[in-house]
Formats: structure tokens, sequence, C-alpha cells
């Protein structure tokens, strides 16, 4: 699994990994690019202590899930690239 930095922008890179964390300490945009048709993503947010931190996923991610914003939460979202460019979502969960 491959860390994201949490920044204002978090960019998934689809020929780098297909597995990503992202430590959420602060409100961030989830940018994937370089998405291939056909492979699954899977994408591990975990909370800080504080929790309340916002994901938004930008138009490259297409029917996301509502990632937890409680306290140390962890949520695990899948998607699947398509030949559009895009990734869906196919199933995800969250856990605090």
């Amino acid at each position: 699994m491959s860390p994201v930095p949490s920044g204002p922008i978090s960019v998934i890179d689809g020929v780098l990994d297909t597995s990503f964390t992202l430590a959420l300490n602060q409100n961030t945009a989830i940018l994937g690019i370089n998405l291939v048709p056909g492979q699954t993503y899977t994408l591990v947010f975990t909370q800080d202590g504080a929790g309340g931190h916002q994901v938004v996923f930008m138009s490259s991610f297409r029917n996301p899930p509502a990632v937890s914003e409680a306290p140390s939460a962890r949520t695990i979202a899948n998607f699947v690239g398509l030949d559009d460019g895009n990734a869906y979502s196919s199933m995800s969960a969250s856990y605090s």
C-alpha cells in the first residue's frame, strides 16, 4: 500500500500502485490520475484522533462512498477503472 499525503488535494496515481492509504489530518479532495481500465483500486482512509476531516472526491471518482469523520475511524473504498478514464465505486465500508 502506498501512503498518500493528506493535503488540500491528494493525488491517487493509478500507475504507481493499486492500494493507497491516507492518514487524514485535514480536509482533502481526492484526485485520480492515470486510472487503468479494468484495474481495481483500494483506498484506505484513517481519521486522526480528532476526526472531523472531510473528504471530497473529484470527478475522476464516480459514485464515491461517504468517508467516516469519526475520530480514528477507518473507511475502505474500492473502485474499478473503466475505459472513460474514471474509477467507479464497487464497494466500501467504515469502521470506528
